[in-house]
């Protein structure tokens, strides 16, 4: 009882800072109902780790190690700048994309 009574209040505690970094994110938009409160919580942990996740995917994988390797002698990079373009356009079409298909203005 004492393990699953810590993992609840790590589980908040850490939630809590996701949330809070959610809501800064979406600001001036927020929850309304105690319904949205509750999902938003439920839901800010695994939603950040799963960013978290992927974000590794995309940073750290042979494409970026390959292009980290070409490189690594100059800071400024028109290889890594042009990567990294790419995968925010990607994400953005992304987006767009959701959120057509759901029809959210």
């Amino acid at each position: 009882m004492e393990r699953l009574l810590t993992f609840v209040v790590l589980y908040l505690a850490v939630s809590t800072v996701a949330v809070l970094a959610l809501l800064v994110g979406v600001f001036p938009y927020h929850p309304k109902t105690i319904t949205e409160w509750a999902l938003i919580f439920v839901l800010a942990l695994p939603l950040t780790l799963a960013g978290e996740l992927v974000g590794e995917f995309f940073w750290r994988n042979r494409i970026t190690q390959a292009i980290a390797a070409r490189s690594s002698g100059s800071s400024l990079s028109l290889l890594r700048l042009g990567y990294a373009f790419a995968v925010m356009l990607l994400f953005f079409v992304l987006a767009l994309g959701i959120q057509s298909w759901l029809d959210i203005e």
